[in-house]
């Protein structure tokens, strides 16, 4: 693991969306048309703090940018009512899971005088990712905010799991999966160095096979 998830920095703001979730004196336009959730992460966060007698609204969207936090969605969300109908995810077989893929099956809707959440992980400063979707809703009409329900910081490994890493290092056909931009400043800037310097030198970066989830982490 290069990353840790710990609990978000004002779970009262969570709690809060879910109180305006299931406020049947709200007008319409003031209930969350969608939430979009940007990981299975975000998806749990958010559950974990639902108030016991919160359930999802018939009327608001649960949107995900792939199939493997769509699936997450659903079954933390059932519970609370929320049902696939609910769901808009791009395709298990589409070409990539991303921000890009998932807009064209929001684009055709009446996004005009509506509030839509970005549910997100981040640090102790505030939410963090993305924000061309962001750009594309406002571009829309809609009033775009957004609430953290995670924490993403490095964490330390185990003795056996740089026992591991140390292994890695020491064999060149070894392939290390990297699966956001995050991950790999993580693991460049904190847990390698922390082997010390008989086992990681900066120069050997240059060393590691690198299998990443999304060009833009490859970019990166």
């Amino acid at each position: 693991p290069l990353i840790a998830i710990t609990a978000p920095p004002c779970p009262d703001e969570v709690v809060q969306l879910w109180r305006e979730l299931g406020d049947d004196r709200a007008a319409p336009h003031d209930r969350p048309r969608a939430l979009m959730f940007v990981s299975p992460a975000a998806v749990e966060g958010f559950f974990r703090l639902r108030p016991q007698a919160s359930t999802w609204p018939p009327g608001t969207l649960a949107t995900a940018p792939g199939p493997g936090t769509a699936q997450v969605l659903l079954q933390a969300g059932a519970a609370a009512g929320l049902r696939p109908e609910h769901i808009v995810s791009p395709a298990a077989d589409a070409e990539q899971f991303d921000s890009e893929t998932l807009w064209p099956l929001l684009a055709p809707l009446d996004w005009q005088h509506t509030r839509v959440v970005i549910v997100s992980g981040g640090d102790a400063s505030g939410a963090q990712g993305r924000t061309w979707l962001t750009e594309r809703w406002r571009e829309a009409g809609a009033e775009v905010e957004s609430v953290q329900t995670y924490q993403r910081g490095p964490g330390n490994w185990t003795h056996a799991q740089q026992g591991l890493a140390r292994d890695a290092l020491a064999h060149a056909d070894t392939t290390w999966l990297v699966s956001s931009s995050q991950a790999l400043d993580f693991l460049l800037d904190h847990h390698l160095p922390a082997l010390g310097p008989a086992d990681w030198q900066p120069s050997r970066a240059a060393d590691l096979h690198l299998l990443c989830t999304h060009p833009r982490i490859a970019e990166h």
